[in-house]
C-alpha cells in the first residue's frame, strides 16, 4: 500500500516550487483542505510563532463571525501599528531575534 502522506508532500512541494519559481512569494501558512495547516518557517520556531498567529487569526475570524463578520482596517492604521517600535520588538521576539 502506497505511503499517501509522502504523496501528498511531495505533490505540496511540487506546486509550492512552481509557484515561487512563477514569481510568488514563499508562503508563510498554506491551509489544506482535509488536511489543515503547514507552517513554513527558517526554524523550528519561525514556524511555530506562524502557527502560533494562524491560531490567534482563527480565533479572532471566529468571534468576529459572531458580531457580523470581520471587517478590515484602514490602511494608515494597519501602517501607524507595524511600524511602532515595541510591535517590531514582539516580531522579533516570537521568532527568536530578540
Amino acid at each position: 500500500m502506497p505511503n499517501r502522506g509522502s504523496e501528498l508532500a511531495r505533490a505540496f512541494a511540487k506546486c509550492l516550487a512552481a509557484h515561487v519559481a512563477d514569481g510568488g512569494d514563499r508562503p508563510r501558512v498554506v491551509y489544506l483542505a482535509n488536511h489543515g495547516l503547514v507552517a513554513l518557517g527558517a526554524s523550528a520556531t519561525e514556524a511555530q510563532a506562524v502557527t502560533t498567529m494562524a491560531v490567534k487569526a482563527a480565533r479572532v475570524r471566529l468571534v468576529a463571525s459572531t458580531v457580523g463578520g470581520p471587517r478590515p482596517l484602514a490602511q494608515e492604521w494597519i501602517d501607524a501599528v507595524v511600524s511602532r517600535e515595541d510591535e517590531i520588538e514582539r516580531r522579533a521576539a516570537l521568532v527568536g531575534w530578540a
